[in-house]
């Protein structure tokens, strides 16, 4: 399996930040090239934004995270499960950790 991965980080402080963007994306896939019996593969694309809506309340920041992600190709089922998703542990809900998060990752399949 060919495995290629970009990350693109200007967040302020990585466990609390509060300004910058967390960009990443992620491409695993196989061909029958490669010794594989199909060919198959993943993308996916996570971007993640925080901005201080004021600047004296260090507190109060704005946050937003978008994901996409697709498997193409005949990919098997064994397969699925090892194919990352990055940003994947941030699915936690409304409400988790005593703060609020309306919408943690939207996830779209492709065949």
């Amino acid at each position: 399996m060919l495995r290629v991965g970009l990350t693109y980080d200007s967040r302020d402080y990585e466990p609390d930040p509060t300004s910058g963007i967390l960009a990443q994306a992620l491409f695993e896939g196989t061909t029958q090239f490669l010794g594989a019996s199909s060919t198959f593969g993943h993308l996916s694309v996570g971007l993640q934004g925080y901005y201080p809506l004021i600047r004296q309340a260090t507190r109060l920041v704005l946050a937003g995270n978008a994901m996409y992600s697709a498997h193409f190709g005949d990919t098997p089922f064994y397969a699925l499960p090892s194919l990352a998703v990055p940003g994947n542990e941030r699915k936690e809900g409304l409400g988790a950790g005593g703060r609020f998060a309306a919408i943690t990752g939207i996830d779209s399949w492709a065949t």
